[in-house]
């Protein structure tokens, strides 16, 4: 304010007073209202105050700058955008975190897991703990957070390299016809391997004085099924061709005939390699001889009495077709054959009378042996 002439004067009113200083840089006027407000107005309501005053409060602070009053928040600048953390139990590092709106943040319950809240928390209920329980030989046990479910170690068994059957039993149980392929159930409680098979009995041979030489061919199958539903598979089987010849006059010494007559045997090659289990067993003799010939006896069960009835049972009340096996499959091949076929059903086995059954009981070894 410039004032080249006159005089000024200024004057206080409504509560507003003037004073004057004089110092080295001039004249200084001073004003000063007593009871001063400042008036607040906002959204329709309004508020007279006589003093205002700014404190610090839930992270908000203030700062005056000459006239400039400056606020400021601890650190977040927005509420609607936050980052959470999902920390696993027992675990100090996090290990899922996203950025997310926290008012669409909701809580779900997976599996049987829910999800409440009462009183300002969040609660979640789970299942009562379960537990796991052993039974039998089964064992269980815990390791942190592993559990172990272990059994005992079957036990070894050993294999056999030799099986016979019948066991304890080696009578005379007949002669096998040309070409009549025995089947005899069996159990087998071992494991077994073997490279060969045998059957055993008695060769007579005859003499003549007619010829000086006789000669006999008997050619030997053998096989091992399997029970596939109701029907047999064979499994393995072998054959060879036993011949041999003998000094047949009558004018030669008896004791020319000591290498093929008396208590002989006719082996296979056949590869065995079987679990415990139910088998059968099959052989087939077929033989060409020169007079005056050879036969072979065969041994084996003879228990079965041969001049007892049919082997088959009938339920009582019913029709006689609906007869049961004595012995599962047991019997002779309906059909003449030189080999066994590679399935048998029960209706080509001949197991009518308790004779045939015997003649299939025939004595036979499974065994490791070198051809």
């Amino acid at each position: 304010m410039v004032i080249s002439t006159g005089t000024v004067v200024f004057a206080g009113g409504n509560n507003i007073t003037l004073s004057q200083t004089t110092g080295a840089s001039g004249a200084t006027v001073s004003v000063n209202a007593a009871n001063a407000s400042i008036n607040f107005s906002a959204g329709g309501n309004s508020a007279s105050l006589a003093a205002v005053t700014f404190s610090n409060s839930n992270g908000v602070s203030f700062g005056l700058n000459a006239s400039t009053i400056t606020a400021s928040h601890n650190g977040i600048t927005s509420q609607t955008n936050q980052t959470l953390g999902m920390y696993a139990p027992g675990n100090s590092t996090q290990n899922s975190s996203t950025t997310v709106d926290a008012r669409s943040v909701s809580l779900n319950g997976l599996g049987a897991m829910s999800v409440g809240y009462s009183g300002g928390s969040v609660q979640l209920s789970a299942p009562a703990t379960s537990s796991l329980s052993a039974t039998g030989a089964v064992s269980i046990s815990t390791n942190g957070s592993t559990i172990s479910i272990g059994a005992p170690v079957a036990p070894t068994y050993t294999t056999l390299s030799r099986w016979e059957y019948p066991d304890d039993i080696f009578a005379s149980i007949g002669t096998l016809p040309q070409g009549s392929l025995s089947i005899q159930h069996m159990y087998m409680p071992f494991y077994v391997s073997g490279s060969a098979a045998k059957i055993g009995g008695s060769i007579s041979v005859g003499t003549s004085t007619g010829n000086a030489t006789g000669s006999a061919k008997m050619s030997l199958w053998m096989g091992l099924y399997t029970l596939n539903g109701s029907t047999l598979s064979l499994a393995s089987s072998g054959s060879t061709n036993n011949a041999f010849s003998w000094q047949a006059a009558s004018s030669v010494s008896s004791t020319s005939l000591t290498g093929v007559s008396g208590m002989r045997q006719l082996t296979v090659p056949m590869n065995v390699n079987v679990t415990p289990g139910e088998y059968w067993i099959a052989a087939a003799i077929s033989s060409a001889t020169t007079a005056p010939g050879a036969s072979m006896t065969l041994y084996g069960n003879n228990q079965i009495n041969g001049v007892a009835g049919g082997a088959v049972l009938t339920p009582i009340g019913t029709n006689t077709t609906a007869a049961r096996d004595v012995v599962l499959f047991e019997g002779v091949y309906t059909a003449a054959t030189s080999a066994g076929p590679a399935t048998i059903v029960g209706s080509q086995i001949n197991n009518t009378a308790a004779s045939i059954l015997q003649s299939a009981n025939f004595y036979n070894a499974i065994f490791n042996a070198t051809y």
